[in-house]
């Protein structure tokens, strides 16, 4: 089972003002207009990942963005793109670009 296109969108649109702060599937369920089993299921469908895994990579990705753009420590970068723990960071970080937040910062100069 697919969801809608326009729910899909939604739900990205709210990922990207939320990264900062904790989501449920509920939540996003209930934003894309779905019961959770089938928002897990459909988003699934719809994106290629489950939804939990899309909102990591969306926080990977502006983790990333704040990484090239300056000097801020990698502390307050974990903390604004929603993560418990600079450890859970960098854990997730290096599971998805390969490299060390520090690492990746570095390459970029």
């Amino acid at each position: 089972m697919l969801i809608t296109a326009a729910s899909v969108r939604r739900v990205s649109e709210y990922v990207a003002a939320h990264l900062g702060r904790a989501m449920t599937l509920d939540e996003l369920a209930k934003i894309a207009g779905y019961s959770r089993f089938h928002f897990a299921r459909g988003f699934r469908a719809a994106t290629g990942m489950p939804p939990y895994a899309y909102l990591i990579r969306q926080r990977i990705a502006r983790a990333c963005e704040m990484l090239a753009a300056g000097d801020m420590p990698v502390a307050a970068i974990a903390a604004a793109t929603g993560f418990a723990s600079h450890a859970q960071f960098s854990s997730r970080f290096r599971q998805i670009t390969g490299l060390a937040p520090t690492a990746y910062r570095e390459m970029l100069r």
